[in-house]
């Protein structure tokens, strides 16, 4: 959060296959602890994936949502996320 405070947040993702490594859709997130309660976002989000080698594939993910709730008035959410996980 931009003043430094941590906020648990619970999401859902509507995701569709576009090819068989691109996955685009909706997303909602709301807080669940910290000092950021009614905080809900609603965004796009895409997830990509590639096979590295037959054992390994490399998995990321981009969130992108506009957020309402208190303290917070409205914040633009942008989210990154890359993993390294067994194929």
């Amino acid at each position: 959060m931009p003043n430094g405070n941590n906020a648990g947040m619970l999401g859902l993702n509507f995701l569709v296959d576009v090819t068989p490594n691109l996955k685009l859709g909706a997303a909602t997130y709301g807080a669940v602890t910290g000092e950021y309660g009614g905080l809900t976002t609603f965004g796009l989000t895409g997830e990509l994936q590639q096979n590295l080698t037959d054992s390994w594939r490399v998995h990321g993910g981009v969130l992108l949502a506009a957020g309402v709730g208190q303290p917070v008035i409205t914040r633009l959410v942008m989210a990154l996320c890359f993993e390294l996980m067994p194929a």
